[in-house]
């Protein structure tokens, strides 16, 4: 019988390691492309002990993987539920700027109504951040729609 070059299997637990930390998935075959002397699979294969070591790594590599999955899957639930939140606050949102804008249409009615446009010309001035804003959201007409019917003098 040969004796051993490696009988503590170091150089295989040093590849299986590797192969562990790496994620890549640990086969006979993979091990015997990196084994620098062992290249063929069923050096491995014939060995009781190499076969040992190498199915004691491939159970760590399961479980881990096994691990991820879980936490991957909880992950993706979580964000889920997230998402679904910020997209009821967009609708509740949207719906709030939609009552704002109606609001504010209301108002300049009434202004238009209590007072006509110079009434109306006053208060822009004093809320002129507010219009440019309400231009923004399309919540007043823009120059694009007035039709002038005299003009100003």
């Amino acid at each position: 019988m040969r004796r051993k070059s490696d009988a503590n299997h170091e150089v295989l637990k040093g590849i299986l390691e590797t192969l562990f930390l790496e994620d890549v998935s640990i086969t006979v075959r993979e091990v015997a492309r990196r084994h620098p002397s062992l290249n063929n699979a069923s050096a491995f294969t014939r060995s009781e002990e190499r076969m040992e070591v190498i199915g004691s790594y491939q159970a760590r590599q399961q479980e881990l993987r096994s691990i991820k999955g879980k936490l991957a899957r909880r992950g993706d639930e979580k964000l889920t539920t997230e998402l679904s939140k910020a997209q009821e606050r967009i609708s509740m949102l949207e719906s709030d700027v939609r009552a704002l804008v109606a609001s504010h249409a209301g108002m300049i009615a009434a202004v238009l109504k209590s007072g006509g446009m110079s009434a109306l010309e006053g208060f822009w001035q004093d809320y002129r951040a507010v219009a440019l804003t309400l231009q923004k959201l399309r919540a007043i007409p823009g120059t694009d729609n007035i039709v002038r019917l005299m003009p100003k003098s």
